[in-house]
């Protein structure tokens, strides 16, 4: 089958733009599939060449930057005065927004190429989020079990996934460790992808890997066997759901969260005093 490309990445375009945080080349993908703009299909070919494509625009100015979380310069923090730390550290500052919330809430999700929007979405409402990356490592459960247990707060969890038989799995093998280690939660929700939403959100299931040794048991669920991955929803979207979730009573208190802030605004005050008197 013959693909338009210009067609194709004039969507991309689009769609790399209608963010409001970076995206990846993985969110890209799955988005344009999603669309079939052009006769992109979900497979390694038209990834490779969207890579290709996207890469050379970009190098020359005519597509916006991407997202690529798995790689970074890694320079120490240096400043040109003490003044200049100061400031750095006013703008840093912040006290724990979730102070005089009854619960802790926690946005996981399964796939870390949604680390930039997940976290620009919690950092307002000072929510821990954590990628799963798949099965989640034991070093990593223990991190987030000790932290729940730190916290001592009943345990709310919005968790975001791919619909296909391992996103599913990836869920139920968490919550599995979680009641292991005697971890209870509180109230635990998926917010996508859910099956009423294949409708409701327009989006398009691809086939299921035969070889997944989590099929049969997906389809005594679902019916068939199909996924659908996280990155085909909407930003719009996801960050609505998210930000909903979030500010759902009864486990939000929109006044404690007021209340942190104005403090924190006080906070800062005394720190540019500290920094002016110096």
């Amino acid at each position: 089958m013959q693909r338009n490309w210009t067609l194709i990445l004039s969507e991309a375009r689009r769609i790399a733009l209608s963010y409001t945080t970076s995206v990846t080349l993985r969110q890209l993908h799955y988005r344009l599939v999603a669309a079939g703009t052009g006769g992109y299909l979900n497979n390694q070919t038209c990834y490779k060449q969207l890579s290709s494509l996207t890469a050379e625009a970009r190098r020359d100015g005519t597509f916006p930057p991407l997202s690529d979380r798995t790689r970074g310069v890694a320079r120490p923090n240096r400043w040109a005065s003490p003044a200049a730390a100061m400031n750095a550290l006013i703008r840093q500052y912040r006290r724990d927004n979730t102070e005089g919330q009854k619960f802790q809430t926690w946005v996981l999700y399964e796939k870390a190429t949604l680390g930039a929007q997940i976290e620009a979405w919690t950092d307002p409402y000072g929510v821990p989020s954590a990628a799963m990356r798949g099965y989640s490592s034991e070093s990593l459960e223990r991190e987030i079990f000790d932290a729940m247990g730190r916290d001592g707060r009943p345990v709310v969890v919005w968790y975001v996934g791919d619909l296909d038989p391992e996103g599913v799995d990836i869920e139920r093998n968490f919550q599995e460790q979680a009641d292991r280690m005697g971890v209870v939660f509180d109230h635990w929700d998926r917010l996508t992808v859910v099956p009423t939403q294949i409708t409701s959100l327009g989006l398009v299931p691809n086939p299921g890997k035969v070889s997944s040794s989590r099929a049969k048991g997906f389809i005594a669920v679902y019916g068939t066997l199909f996924q659908i991955e996280v990155e085909a929803v909407d930003p719009a979207v996801l960050e609505q759901l998210v930000t909903d979730a979030l500010t759902d009573a009864p486990f939000f208190s929109d006044k404690a969260l007021k209340a942190s802030l104005r403090k924190q605004k006080t906070d800062i005050k005394r720190l540019e005093d500290l920094r002016d008197s110096a």
